[in-house]
């Protein structure tokens, strides 16, 4: 089905933990449920408490590992439903 995907969301260090990553969310959220579709991302485990917490549900997890690399990431598939109530920021 169509979707809106939230591609890479960062925050500079020094601005960390003062919502702006909350804000950008929501505003993708919103523009979703204004459209009328679903939202679909990749969590990095660091962002995946804030999607968790905006209502986010985790669907399944996608390990990402370079060949020759004994290091890997855990990214969490995640999707935000537009029959869900969109919590406010």
């Amino acid at each position: 089905p169509q979707n809106f995907y939230l591609s890479l969301l960062a925050t500079h260090p020094d601005y960390r933990r003062r919502g702006a990553g909350t804000a950008l969310t929501q505003w993708g959220i919103d523009q979703a449920m204004t459209a009328g579709f679903d939202v679909g991302l990749e969590a990095s485990p660091m962002g995946f408490p804030l999607y968790q917490h905006l209502g986010f549900i985790h669907l399944e997890d996608h390990v990402l590992k370079a060949d020759n690399d004994s290091t890997s990431v855990v990214l969490r598939i995640m999707v935000y439903e537009r029959d869900q109530k969109s919590l406010s920021v």
